[in-house]
């Protein structure tokens, strides 16, 4: 069980930290996969109709290891036609993960994380961290 929580949290650490810096990078900017309307309106529509919306919506967050919560996502890949292809497309070698978590622990974000707080992520230590894993993920 603490083997999860560690992954879970983890996990949860570098999205948040990426959803920041996502948020701050944000231009009005026109991209190749960007999508219209009406593909996000049918993503949407799949996101509901799967059963993530109602498994999401709560303060704690779904247990995404659970059987029920792996079969709406499957049910959610189905409807939008997600498949194994695309996600291979987009996954990391082992050397990548591994070299992209010694960048998180060098940049000192793994240590923001480290307690049972969230860190303020708008402080301006947190921001030259962020900065800093971004410096050195940008190296390789």
């Amino acid at each position: 069980m603490n083997t999860k929580f560690a992954l879970s949290t983890i996990a949860l650490a570098f999205v948040a930290a990426t959803s920041v810096a996502n948020a701050q990078s944000v231009t009005a900017q026109t991209s190749e996969h960007s999508l219209t309307r009406a593909e996000v309106v049918a993503d949407l529509n799949a996101w509901r109709a799967s059963g993530l919306e109602q498994a999401n919506a709560g303060k704690a967050g779904p247990d995404v290891f659970s059987a029920a919560y792996q079969a709406k996502v499957a049910n959610y890949e189905q409807l939008t036609g997600s498949n194994d292809a695309q996600a291979a497309q987009h996954s990391l070698t082992r050397a990548e993960v591994a070299a992209d978590l010694n960048a998180w622990r060098a940049s000192g974000l793994a240590q923001a994380y480290a307690g049972r707080t969230t860190p303020d992520v708008f402080s301006s230590a947190y921001q030259a961290k962020l900065s800093h894993y971004h410096q050195l993920t940008q190296q390789s």
